[in-house]
């Protein structure tokens, strides 16, 4: 049952008549976590044009590189832009050897498909997402302390990533916290 509410956004009610209290819908049924996630997909796919063409050519310029500090080809580039490589001191060719910027892609995807039949049939769904977002904003602090620490830059890509993880977090918590709060009642 959908419940209007003064703007002319839908809310589904609760069975008790409650309006779900987590992120609400928006234009074209898209909730706010997945709106997020869109906009992390934009930045991961930026992110790749970037590195790519980065590593491949001497005189690029990316749009994000401002000044030699506020540049994110240097942090795209560098050996923390494949982190999972970097802890485990994998082959330049290994398989696991991946950008950070596709791990993004795939964390920003399945949250978008988070609230789509039929992964909305999942188990436990809430859980798995309040544990990934945890994961992303975990990695979010170790790369940006990298960034800030190690690499003394500003990349304006990352940090728009860092926003959208925390964005993303805040949405898993009321998610968890709704699903918590209707356990407990059944």
């Amino acid at each position: 049952m959908q419940r209007k509410s003064t703007s002319g956004l839908s809310f589904p009610k609760l069975q008790n008549g409650n309006q779900k209290n987590h992120c609400p819908n928006f234009v074209g049924g898209m909730r706010t976590e997945q709106l997020w996630a869109l906009v992390g997909v934009l930045v991961s796919l930026y992110s790749i044009y970037v590195e790519l063409h980065a590593s491949q050519e001497d005189d690029f310029v990316a749009f994000c590189d401002i000044t030699p500090s506020v540049s994110c080809s240097k942090v795209l580039t560098s050996p923390y832009a494949k982190m999972v490589g970097y802890v485990y001191d994998l082959p330049e060719d290994h398989s696991l050897n991946v950008p950070n910027t596709y791990l993004g892609l795939l964390f920003y995807s399945a949250v978008i498909l988070y609230s789509i039949p039929p992964f909305t049939r999942v188990p436990h769904r809430e859980l798995l997402f309040f544990s990934a977002s945890c994961l992303s904003l975990v990695l979010c602090l170790v790369l940006g302390y990298i960034l800030y620490a190690i690499l003394e830059d500003l990349c304006l890509v990352c940090l728009t990533s860092y926003l959208v993880n925390i964005s993303i977090f805040i949405c898993a918590c009321k998610e968890v916290k709704l699903w918590s709060s209707q356990n407990k009642k059944e």
